[in-house]
């Protein structure tokens, strides 16, 4: 009896760790595309890198630019992985080999483009990505000097944290802190501030990462940015009193909703 149950004790390690195994083994093939500078005036070159884990097929050669694919977005800038056997009538069958190819792209009006890495002009969309065009600093600013660091009350511990050259170029920049789903803390960059009033705001919420490493002191470490992702975007209002009521929107099912809102309050010192 004692041996049945060793043997079946046996068995079900033994699938779980089958299950584990072919779980770790299988790769995430979605592609990342990242954009240097991700916020830039109209006018300035970006460089469009297209990168990821090559799936099961024919060798991936490079990206080309199309303007109005048969199967995507014309609002969009789409992004083609060729293969090698678009050039030569022999295809080299390849999987799970890094890749990575850049293109470039200058927007000429100010405002939000997405990226989109596909096969073909009829095949479903791989992966996404955001190209940012910021406004002239001339086109608004705000009223009130809003420079400090922001909290509500009944989410201590998230808030925002801004500067404001409200004397001299009106620019506005900040960091968006809070918690993710696990209870991790995480950070966004607040870029791209546009003023529709002079109390009122919008801006994009940018999440920057670098290269793995190990760090000794408290978990981490100095290192250079490598890669900035659009996270969403932050809506806020100066409200009487000194408050702002900030709101924060993030793609899901391929359009913003609202994720989070906040009535902030900004720390004495």
């Amino acid at each position: 009896m004692k041996l049945r149950i060793f043997a079946s004790l046996l068995t079900a390690l033994a699938i779980v760790a089958s299950a584990v195994a072919s779980a770790q083994a299988t790769p995430d093939y979605t592609p990342r595309i990242t954009v240097s500078p991700l916020v830039a005036p109209a006018g300035v070159v970006r460089t469009v890198t297209v990168s990821g884990i090559t799936p099961p097929g024919c060798m991936l050669t490079s990206i080309q630019p199309v303007e109005h694919p048969a199967g995507g977005s014309s609002a969009a800038l789409t992004l083609r992985l060729r293969t090698f056997g678009e050039f030569f009538s022999v295809c080299p069958y390849i999987t799970d080999q890094p890749y990575s190819f850049t293109t470039t792209y200058t927007p000429s009006v100010a405002g939000r483009r997405e990226v989109i890495a596909m096969n073909s002009g009829t095949s479903p969309v791989l992966g996404f990505g955001e190209i940012i065009t910021s406004e002239s600093a001339t086109l608004g600013r705000g009223g009130t000097d809003i420079t400090g660091v922001w909290y509500d009350p009944a989410s201590n511990g998230s808030g925002i944290a801004f500067h404001h050259s409200h004397e001299d170029s009106g620019v506005l920049a900040g960091t968006f802190y809070g918690f993710d789903n696990t209870g991790r803390p995480f950070w966004y960059l607040i870029q791209n501030v546009r003023w529709s009033s002079a109390r009122s705001f919008g801006a994009s919420l940018v999440e920057v990462s670098s290269q793995p490493g190990s760090c000794a002191l408290l978990n981490g470490c100095n290192r250079l940015m490598q890669v900035a992702q659009p996270k969403g975007t932050v809506h806020g209002e100066i409200l009487p009193g000194g408050r702002i009521r900030a709101s924060i929107m993030a793609p899901l099912t391929f359009e913003l909703v609202e994720v989070g809102r906040f009535d902030l309050q900004r720390i004495g010192f």
